[in-house]
């Protein structure tokens, strides 16, 4: 068999698995979330010099709309937003404390694996791709302003785990954990780095 017929074979095969799971008990469903971010420290650098910024705990928020297969299989779109204020810069052995912010807004397309069982209670795992705006407010230090408010659009993944918990046959509270990177966004003539650890709660409703 020719490659092009077992791509073509592979396809028509998922197809119709996809199209019986949804003739079987498939089901739409949205769902919104929010919970704390910690943003991984980042370092900022141009062709001369590196600053290394931390920041304090912020938070994140989102909403989905999917479908659910029935044979554990979901697909979701996403929006999220998520923002923390920076903490301190160093340098070198040096610190300092810099008052600004740093905040992204993503649209994420996600897959997710539900492992089914006789329980209300369903572990899955899962993750995305898509695009981040991450956005870096004006920078002072002492008063003093070190940079000025930019931004940049650039792709976005995460990694998730998490558990469902059934309250009814529509309703399940989901309680996760996402992995959050982006490739290292550019502002000027500075390269930055983000990344994050969220942990959310919240609810998804099936129609």
């Amino acid at each position: 068999m020719k490659m092009n017929n077992v791509v073509v074979a592979g396809v028509a095969m998922a197809l119709m698995m996809a199209g019986n799971a949804v003739a079987a008990d498939g089901k739409p469903y949205a769902g919104i979330a929010a919970g704390v971010a910690i943003l991984d420290d980042s370092t900022l650098s141009d062709s001369s010099a590196s600053v290394e910024l931390s920041y304090n705990t912020g938070y994140a928020v989102s909403g989905v709309v999917g479908y659910e297969f029935g044979n554990g299989l979901r697909l979701e779109g996403e929006l999220n937003y998520r923002q923390a204020d920076t903490d301190k810069a160093s340098v070198g052995g040096a610190s300092a404390s810099i008052n600004s912010d740093v905040w992204s807004i993503g649209m994420m397309a996600n897959a997710y694996y539900d492992f089914k069982n006789s329980s209300s209670i369903t572990p899955y795992i899962g993750g995305g791709i898509g695009f981040a705006n991450v956005n870096v407010g004006d920078g002072s230090i002492g008063g003093v302003q070190v940079w000025e408010e930019d931004d940049d659009t650039v792709f976005a993944y995460q990694l998730a785990v998490g558990t469902g918990f059934d309250v009814t046959k529509e309703l399940t509270v989901d309680l996760g954990y996402r992995y959050y990177a982006t490739q290292d966004p550019s502002f000027g003539l500075v390269d930055a780095e983000y990344s994050s650890h969220n942990v959310m709660v919240g609810l998804r409703y099936r129609f």
